[in-house]
């Protein structure tokens, strides 16, 4: 009976200490994620921010389990950061690299700001569902750090001063929605596996400085809604895959180096509503077959029809 008593006494210490090591382990957790978002504070002038509530004040309302919520942070149950939304809220500064031990964040949201300086990887926030950090002042090339983010389904890098090319491992995103990019100084050209993100609805890249020619693999995209790649510097021909885009309703690639004919099959699967615009390239040859069929219509300018094809300022010819 003793030893049964003593056994059973000491599963229970067992236990308790279990207990207190989850919860000093927990309070680490907590306190660390703390002082990484009082780094963002002081790494962004938090003293200037239209909202600052409650951030840095550690004792009476720490940002994870606290009576006042720190503004623009949500913590999970286990007191974790799990969202940060400080969009259009006076930052200025730099990204602090400690973010990326904020390894239970889902949501990363600081557009409309004005943070400058580099991306510090984020590799490890591989939880990351949507990382916005449009409308800055941001620069250098976008981190290579996309590998991992296997749930990211929305990325935005928009108006900002980034260079260089495209990340390699940013087609490794393959529950990617939304791909921003647009109006930055992007050089390089797009990359051939872009068709696997299959889940892609909207990739905007226009206002860049982007070279080559179109991946015969854009054809996979077969959810693609929108594409916007004008003002850049892409040649070549249309590939004849972009006509398996049967979810398309507006692409945009005016303002680019593209030549050569329209393919005849280009629009066959699109739905009926669809606007392209080719304007201002150096397409030329007989117009395609399909602009005075039915109901879709190549027109000059953009008028309110079911279908537009936009051509102003190539060089076609009707055959005799």
């Amino acid at each position: 009976n003793l030893c049964s008593n003593m056994t059973r006494g000491g599963g229970l210490v067992w236990v308790a200490l279990l207990l207190v090591l989850t919860f000093l382990t927990t309070c680490k957790a907590s306190l660390n994620e703390a002082l990484i978002l009082y780094d963002i504070y002081l790494g962004t002038k938090g003293y200037e921010w239209k909202n600052s509530s409650n951030w840095g004040d550690f004792t009476s309302s720490p940002p994870c389990g606290g009576s006042l919520p720190w503004y623009g942070v949500v913590c999970d149950g286990d007191d974790r950061v799990i969202s940060i939304n400080l969009g259009d809220n006076g930052l200025e500064g730099t990204i602090p690299p400690s973010i990326n031990n904020l390894t239970a964040l889902i949501y990363l949201r600081l557009p409309s700001n004005s943070l400058s300086g580099s991306v510090p990887s984020l590799d490890a926030l591989i939880n990351l569902q949507i990382l916005d950090l449009g409308f800055n002042f941001l620069s250098g090339e976008m981190p290579d750090m996309f590998g991992n983010m296997l749930f990211l389904t929305e990325l935005g890098f928009n108006t900002n001063k980034f260079s260089g090319g495209f990340p390699p491992s940013i087609t490794a995103c393959s529950a990617l929605v939304g791909l921003y990019i647009y109006t930055n100084q992007l050089t390089g050209t797009l990359p051939e596996d872009i068709g696997s993100l299959s889940n892609l609805k909207n990739f905007y890249a226009f206002s860049n400085e982007i070279t080559g020619t179109l991946p015969s693999s854009m054809g996979q995209l077969s959810r693609l809604k929108e594409l916007l790649i004008s003002i850049n510097n892409i040649t070549g021909t249309i590939p004849p895959s972009l006509s398996n885009l049967t979810s398309l309703t507006y692409m945009d690639m005016q303002i680019n180096q593209l030549y050569g004919p329209i393919p005849p099959t280009l629009t066959l699967q699109m739905p009926t509503n669809v606007v392209i615009n080719i304007a201002y390239n150096y397409f030329c040859g007989p117009l395609p077959a399909f602009c005075n069929t039915g109901s879709k219509t190549c027109e000059a300018v953009l008028l309110l029809f079911t279908y537009f094809l936009l051509l102003q300022f190539n060089i076609f010819f009707s055959p005799p």
